[in-house]
């Protein structure tokens, strides 16, 4: 059983590496930037090998798009990083710029997916470090060079100060949806309290927004929350 698992593994890894343009793996050197990129992959070492990263690893990859009026898309499809406090051991860092990825945009660590990502500019480099303690399985990100500058549906959705996408309709509804509060910014005082006067008609003990109850067996794996929805509390 064990091998037909390796054997299932490696053809899952075969599938997505052949449908990327390029696949670059962090390596413990210093190297040039990859200019001109369009689509592909960065991975982390052993990534697929069915072999965790190595220990006390240091490595980055930076990808320039051009021309320097195009953006860059993160889409982080696995993460799999030892857990430790404030992403003080095994941690990856995406950085972003003109030409220059200087500016530390945020830090991904754990289990933790972030959402989408774009840059502001035509630079990003991600960072990989690893400590001297246990290791996980690593990542896998697909990034792409677009000259769309938003990751939301124009049509549908809001996009947020943060670059967070949240449904149109939850704009000055009197809610703070985006993490950064700025779908409740500048918005006219009357949408506000209308919004605010039909959130006050909702039963009390009944939450705005829904939260995920299907049964799970366990919680490591899981799904990721409702956004404002009640969370579960162990007592």
């Amino acid at each position: 059983m064990k091998a037909l698992i390796v054997f299932i593994h490696a053809a899952i890894v075969s599938a997505w590496s052949a449908s990327a343009s390029i696949v670059y793996t962090v390596q413990n050197v210093t190297r040039s930037p990859y200019r001109n990129v369009t689509k592909g992959y960065v991975v982390s070492p052993e990534f697929g090998n069915g072999t965790s990263y190595p220990e006390g690893f240091y490595g980055s990859v930076t990808l320039i798009a051009w021309p320097p009026n195009k953006y860059i898309k993160l889409y982080f499809e696995e993460v799999d990083l030892d857990v430790n406090n404030y992403c003080g051991g095994d941690s990856l860092e995406i950085w972003e710029g003109r030409y220059v990825a200087n500016k530390l945009a945020f830090f991904v660590c754990g289990w933790y997916r972030p959402r989408p990502w774009i840059s502001v500019d035509n630079a990003v480099k991600i960072v990989f470090r690893s400590d001297f303690m246990l290791a996980g399985r690593g990542f896998r990100i697909r990034y792409e060079a677009t000259p769309v500058s938003g990751l939301c549906n124009s049509k549908s959705e809001y996009q947020c100060m943060n670059r967070q996408c949240i449904s149109i309709s939850k704009k000055c509804d009197g809610v703070m949806d985006c993490t950064d509060a700025s779908d409740e910014a500048h918005c006219p005082s009357g949408a506000v309290r209308a919004h605010a006067s039909n959130a006050n008609m909702v039963p009390c003990g009944t939450p705005v927004h829904r939260p995920v109850t299907e049964p799970e067996d366990r919680l490591v794996g899981g799904q990721e929350a409702v956004p404002h929805s009640w969370p579960w509390q162990v007592s």
